[in-house]
């Protein structure tokens, strides 16, 4: 490898020359089981049906803000009622 240039030093980045081999990377998706995926869409689909194809109500799911509330009470400590918390799309106003 060839000595760093003046602006690398200065930076303290490493210049890189053309015997430095590209770094390897993992193939898209690696590690992550879709099988489970599927399953868990399956499950989902099986059991809400035709509800996930309706608006939900202007401040979010209530399953979703039940189960963020409790996630805040066990790994954030924090005691959030779930009709105080709003779930939004990004699509419409809030």
């Amino acid at each position: 490898m060839s000595a760093p240039s003046p602006a690398c030093r200065r930076t303290g980045r490493r210049q890189r020359d053309q015997t430095d081999a590209p770094a390897a990377q993992e193939p898209a998706g690696y590690g992550f089981r879709y099988s489970a995926l599927t399953r868990l869409m399956r499950e989902v689909i099986a059991d809400c049906g035709t509800r996930l194809l309706e608006k939900p109500p202007h401040y979010g799911c209530a399953e979703l803000r039940n189960a963020i509330a409790e996630y805040l009470l066990r790994y954030r400590g924090m005691l959030a009622q779930p009709d105080c918390i709003v779930i939004g799309s990004g699509a419409e106003n809030l």
